[in-house]
Formats: structure tokens, C-alpha cells, sequence
């Protein structure tokens, strides 16, 4: 809640903070017992709209693929197309397809079968 407080709440825009809560916010998902879908849905349209970011593309897309295997593969990418067709940035959608194809290849295909 703090995180989503200093960087979604409030539009952070320094690309270099946004780097560090990024990294935090893998930390949290790689370490913690249990990452809620609640907080998948929180910060799920700032990583799918930070994709289209030079800087901050890597950190976002392994923020994402983090998040897959704490909560769930299906969850992170129905929320990743979510996000994308909520934007009208084709890089967005671009950096979205990517991820969700790193998801496909990393986890299978059956994974997202409803």
C-alpha cells in the first residue's frame, strides 16, 4: 500500500525512482509467501505503461514475470491485455505483447487456458 501510495497515487514521473520501486516491488513479489491479486491489479497498468519506456522496459517486464510466478501466469496476463487495450500507445501495446509472449514461452501455453 505504501509503494502504490508514493508511485501510483501520486504519478511519480523520475524514471530513476520508478526504477528502484520497480525493483522493490520484484523483491516483495520474489520473497513474499503470498502476493495478493489485489496488488497485481494496483500496480498492473503503471508496469504495462512503463513498458513503453526506454528506461524503465527492463525493469517493468521482469517486475511482470515476478509477479506471474508469485500470483498466477493467467492473472498477470489477463491483466497485462487489461492494461494494454485501456492504452492507445502502440509502444505500450507493443512492450504488452512482448511480455505476454515471454510469459507464454516461460510458463506454456496451458497456462492461460481459462
Amino acid at each position: 500500500a505504501v509503494l502504490y501510495g508514493l508511485c501510483v497515487a501520486k504519478k511519480e514521473t523520475n524514471s530513476q525512482v520508478l526504477a528502484k520501486v520497480l525493483g522493490l516491488l520484484t523483491l516483495i513479489a520474489d520473497l513474499a509467501p503470498s502476493f495478493s491479486l489485489r496488488a497485481l491489479r494496483w500496480f498492473t497498468p503503471l508496469l504495462v505503461d512503463k513498458l513503453s519506456d526506454p528506461k524503465l522496459k527492463t525493469p517493468a517486464s521482469d517486475c511482470l514475470l515476478k509477479v506471474a510466478e508469485a500470483v498466477s501466469p493467467q492473472a498477470v496476463a489477463s491483466e497485462i491485455l487489461a492494461a494494454a487495450q485501456a492504452v492507445k500507445s502502440p509502444k505500450v501495446q507493443e512492450g504488452a505483447l512482448i511480455v505476454l509472449a515471454v510469459i507464454i514461452s516461460d510458463f506454456g501455453a496451458r497456462t492461460l487456458a481459462p
